[in-house]
């Protein structure tokens, strides 16, 4: 009987011992968060072990400095096109003659030596201010001097008035042979307005005559 009184007092004497215990870690909370040293080790903790990392999409810091990345606004890319045309023959002439180049400025035939467009007052639209200039001209022919196969590249204002460009180059002389100028001088190239038209035209003498001149104007935005 000793021995079973014994265990059912070491029983009531855990019993009061754990009813004390759960008292004094939980009984203190009011529902104003848990202080509880115990309790928290049963928290969840969303945040990862370790320092915390703060992330910037513009610049990250680090001790004893700055480490940067920005994104730095970029030059507008350079664009444009080119402005081809051609004309399938320059025949004989009994004096110098002009022609405005097909697709520059000639809209009727390619056949440039017919006589009716020495002169153009509508040409090519520039979509975007910019600049035109480095000019080639390829063909087959016979050029007399060296003022043969000479071009000449023009402005036309939206306001209709006009100028000549120093953008310009000659076949010069040669004797039914495949020939070329070109015109690459930066310093001819010609700022152009929104709006403004681009015209151009050959010149020839007497005793010239060329065939499949092809000719190509670079149009370039904002600049070259």
């Amino acid at each position: 009987m000793r021995r079973i009184a014994s265990i059912v007092g070491t029983a009531l004497l855990s019993a009061v011992l754990a009813v004390a215990i759960i008292t004094a870690c939980g009984g203190g909370n009011n529902g104003g968060g848990n202080n509880n040293p115990l309790s928290r080790m049963f928290t969840f903790n969303p945040n990862p072990i370790g320092p915390r990392i703060n992330k910037n999409a513009v610049s990250s810091r680090i001790a004893g400095g700055s480490l940067q990345s920005v994104v730095e606004a970029q030059a507008p890319t350079p664009g444009g096109g080119n402005f081809p045309g051609f004309c399938s023959t320059l025949d004989l002439v009994s004096g110098r003659a002009a022609a405005v180049i097909f697709g520059i400025g000639r809209w009727s035939t390619a056949a440039c030596s017919d006589g009716s467009t020495p002169d153009s007052d509508v040409g090519v639209t520039i979509p975007t201010s910019g600049q035109v200039g480095n000019l080639t001209v390829d063909a087959v022919g016979s050029g007399t001097g060296s003022d043969s196969g000479q071009m000449e590249v023009k402005i036309i204002h939206a306001d209709g008035t006009q100028a000549i460009t120093s953008i310009t180059c000659s076949l010069g002389v040669s004797n039914n042979a495949k020939v070329h100028c070109e015109d690459l001088d930066p310093t001819h190239h010609t700022n152009v307005l929104s709006g403004d038209q681009v015209s151009a035209r050959i010149f020839w003498n007497p005793g010239d005559t060329y065939r499949a001149v092809r000719v190509n104007i670079v149009y370039a935005t904002p600049t070259f």
